[in-house]
């Protein structure tokens, strides 16, 4: 936690340890685009590193490459929890503002680009722009899935989503879990947005 906010968490179980949960099970939309890839090798962008749940999803040959601004984030993932260490995915972060770390870098070839920054009570607003979505795109393969996470406490960040991805032409579509305590998945709304018919 960071005050109110749950940033993460994890299984002490060992052989539930590298499951899924809070914001990012199977049943959430970034856990839907990560299955949507099967067995196939991927390369993932993941803006916002929280415990480094996403990894959980990584496979031999993945690439999984976190953008952070905060450092103290990246220790408590390394020092308290195993998602980054402990599967066979490479794993980078690039530690800074993330959209000034993806104005920097020359085009990744995204198959996934998940933004999950949002959740806080301070909404960082300059990663929600057209100008920042035109940045996510431009790291994203043409048939690539882009994935914000649109839970907020005070918004409602879902319509800011689709009037961008409208704008560029892109299909979005918001993807609602419900909660499950016992199996430790938080409820969260993501809005994916893609041009990937199979997908959709």
């Amino acid at each position: 936690y960071n005050g109110v906010t749950r940033h993460g968490a994890q299984f002490i179980n060992p052989d539930r340890r590298m499951e899924p949960i809070a914001y990012y099970s199977h049943s959430s939309g970034a856990g839907m685009a990560m299955d949507f890839w099967g067995k196939q090798t991927i390369k993932a962008g993941l803006v916002g590193l929280g415990v480094g749940t996403l990894a959980a999803y990584g496979k031999t040959g993945d690439l999984f490459r976190f953008y952070e601004i905060n450092p103290k984030v990246q220790e408590v993932a390394v020092r308290f929890f195993t998602f980054l260490g402990k599967n066979p995915a490479k794993v980078d972060l690039a530690i800074g503002d993330a959209r000034l770390s993806l104005e920097a870098e020359p085009s990744q070839g995204f198959d996934f680009l998940a933004v999950d920054a949002f959740s806080g009570d301070a909404v960082p607003v300059h990663l929600l722009t057209k100008e920042a979505f035109a940045l996510y795109l431009r790291h994203l393969k043409p048939e690539g899935i882009l994935a914000i996470h649109t839970s907020s406490t005070y918004l409602d960040l879902a319509p800011v989503v689709k009037l961008l991805a409208d704008d560029v032409g892109y299909p979005s579509r918001l993807i609602h879990n419900e909660a499950d305590h016992n199996r430790l998945i938080s409820a969260s709304d993501w809005v994916v947005v893609t041009r990937s018919q199979a997908f959709l």
